[in-house]
């Protein structure tokens, strides 16, 4: 069964385009996030000011998401993937010619960058959300969810592993005009990949006139208010999501308890992303086999004990090997229950509730970025990682109790 499902999708020429300009676009991310967040930390040498780039990048899609529905509905999900990549061209285009001209800029404008980058990356992480399932069965969604993941962190292997080697050699402007350049590449796959592309249109909505934006905001709201699987996502969304501060303290970590340099931050990353490769390529069989809260209950234990672990051992290949764990874990939980909820949704409502659902979502990490920053500058990362782990244990039990999760996205595809 899962060999016909990979063989379908291979043969699936706009599934294949998409796929091809999500791992070019990961490139471009991976190379961005890394160089960022080693120049604000190597400038600042503060734990809470390089929470504040994380804060930025989650703040941004708290708000854009709220709209990023209304602009996939309005433009379509293709049409939204090509402005959208064309416009975060300009953007980093733009930023990159000013440090290569100048020679640096001030910490406060790459903040303003990831704001900015961040908020079109929600709309266009809306707009794949939408796009997937109509060009997928149902029976696929999972293994496409994970194909797409896989690909995707291939490329951020790649990132990853060269961008302290850019980074040291041509410096953060460089970095970011190579990172401009995968956004018209992903741009140029989409466009010339997935032609004539209409959103199927709803047989109830035939003779309806068209909705204005808040009318849009609503109806697709209301959906969520009555699904109790959707109103058990955004609740658990929100919980998992800020348990994820941790981001933001791996340059520290790195540097200051383990004496790395932003090579060793970039293999630490290249392991993790390993991990969500490997993630995204059995979560198809599992979920299969066992349904969403099982699969997704295992994958939060297995996070949460490797980000505890990382606390506590102080060798960088040891720490390398947990961060491979963890996102194993975290990967099969995030490809799992994405599918589950892209098939509980109608294919009109998709897109808004997407985008409602990922500013809920984020809605409480810009805060826990914060103070965890803050408290690293304190006490130091470690404890931090330990109170990670501890949260993901009890977002597992809560996962594992959650009745409304234990389906197979198969089942929930023919009911949406």
């Amino acid at each position: 069964m899962a060999l016909t499902r990979m063989k379908a999708l291979g043969a699936n020429q706009r599934f294949l385009s998409l796929l091809s300009a999500e791992t070019v676009s990961m490139l471009g991310d991976s190379l961005f996030d890394l160089a960022i967040s080693w120049v604000i930390y190597a400038h600042t040498h503060s734990f809470l000011l390089s929470a504040l780039a994380l804060v930025a990048e989650y703040l941004a899609p708290t708000f854009a998401s709220l709209v990023s529905g209304v602009v996939v509905n309005k433009l379509n999900e293709r049409n939204t993937l090509v402005v959208v990549n064309l416009v975060a061209f300009i953007s980093v285009a733009s930023v990159a010619g000013v440090v290569m001209s100048r020679g640096g800029l001030p910490v406060y404008v790459y903040y303003a960058l990831v704001f900015v980058i961040s908020g079109l990356e929600s709309i266009l992480q809306t707009a794949r959300f939408s796009i997937l399932p109509q060009i997928v069965s149902g029976e696929e969604l999972t293994t496409s969810s994970g194909f797409l993941s896989s690909f995707k962190n291939g490329a951020s292997v790649a990132g990853n592993g060269v961008a302290g080697f850019l980074l040291a050699i041509f410096g953060i402007g460089g970095v970011l005009a190579t990172d401009s350049l995968t956004f018209t590449l992903a741009a140029a796959l989409i466009f010339i990949g997935i032609r004539h592309w209409v959103r199927p249109a709803p047989a109830s909505t035939d003779n309806t006139p068209r909705l204005t934006f808040l009318a849009t905001l609503r109806s697709g709201l209301a959906v969520v208010f009555q699904r109790p699987t959707i109103r058990t996502f955004v609740v658990i969304g929100v919980m998992v999501n800020m348990g994820m501060f941790t981001t933001a303290l791996w340059p520290g970590l790195v540097e200051s308890r383990l004496h790395g340099t932003a090579t060793d931050l970039g293999w630490v990353m290249v392991a993790g992303v390993v991990g969500s490769i490997v993630g995204g390529l059995i979560v198809g069989s599992l979920e299969g086999r066992f349904g969403v809260g099982y699969v997704a209950s295992a994958g939060l234990l297995v996070y949460g004990a490797a980000t505890g672990f990382i606390a506590i051992l102080p060798w960088l290949t040891i720490v390398a090997a947990l961060s491979f764990v963890s996102r194993v874990g975290l990967q099969i939980v995030s490809s799992s229950s994405s599918a589950l909820f892209q098939a509980s949704v109608p294919a009109e409502h998709r897109a808004t509730v997407g985008g409602f659902l990922n500013a809920i979502g984020l809605i409480g990490l810009p805060v826990s970025l914060t103070i965890a920053g803050w408290l690293s500058n304190m006490f130091g990362p470690g404890d931090l990682f330990i109170a990670s782990g501890i949260w993901f244990f009890v977002m597992a039990v809560i996962v594992f109790r959650t009745r409304s999760l234990r389906q197979r996205v198969a089942d929930m595809a023919h009911l949406a």
